[in-house]
């Protein structure tokens, strides 16, 4: 037959622990149930299944937890540098209306870091671009309005990024105390 017990990854003293005592437990905690299959009618010994379970896992956090964290950890770092892309031109901005300079003379970058010399003739509306395409054309004082919803946007993706990497980190921290665990079983047996 099958052999299964309970383990708190939190605490590895409950090993053993009936999966009814666990249920009722009133601290919170994480249970993973492990079963060995009987061993009758198959060639591999235990061992070599638990081996084979653990290379599996191990496959996991690395191929799969730490890709996405790698990802969503990138997705943030980007996010964090719009935010601060925002945050300059608003500065840029505050600093161009407090002038009251009425023409500009810019270099513009027109790709792969070739600049060009353009005139802006009139100072006193923007273009901001919002995203998907589309630009706003804004008065020189109406911009910050613009600009700080873009900023808002911006935080809480960044928020709801830094989640995603929390979530992740916690499956990768639990799979990993889980693998440690089923190598103290294996090493135990």
């Amino acid at each position: 037959g099958e052999h299964s017990f309970i383990v708190d990854l939190r605490s590895p003293s409950t090993l053993g622990k009936s999966a009814k005592a666990a249920v009722h437990s009133t601290t919170p905690r994480i249970y993973l149930k492990a079963a060995w299959p009987s061993c009758e009618g198959m060639d591999m010994e235990p061992a070599q299944d638990l081996q084979e379970k653990v290379q599996e896992y191990e496959a996991f956090v690395e191929n799969v937890l730490k890709a996405d964290l790698e990802r969503a950890e990138q997705a943030k770092i980007k996010l964090q540098e719009q935010l601060r892309e925002w945050q300059d031109l608003d500065c840029k901005l505050a600093e161009l209306d407090k002038s009251g300079q009425k023409t500009l003379n810019l270099q513009v970058d027109v790709g792969d870091e070739v600049f060009c010399s353009a005139l802006v003739p009139d100072t006193s509306s923007v273009f901001i671009s919002i995203g998907l395409g589309f630009n706003v054309e804004a008065r020189l004082p109406e911009a910050p309005r613009i600009i700080a919803l873009q900023k808002n946007v911006c935080a809480a993706k960044i928020d709801a990024a830094q989640e995603q990497v929390t979530r992740i980190r916690t499956h990768l921290q639990t799979t990993q105390e889980a693998l440690a665990l089923l190598v103290s079983l294996g090493a135990a047996a």
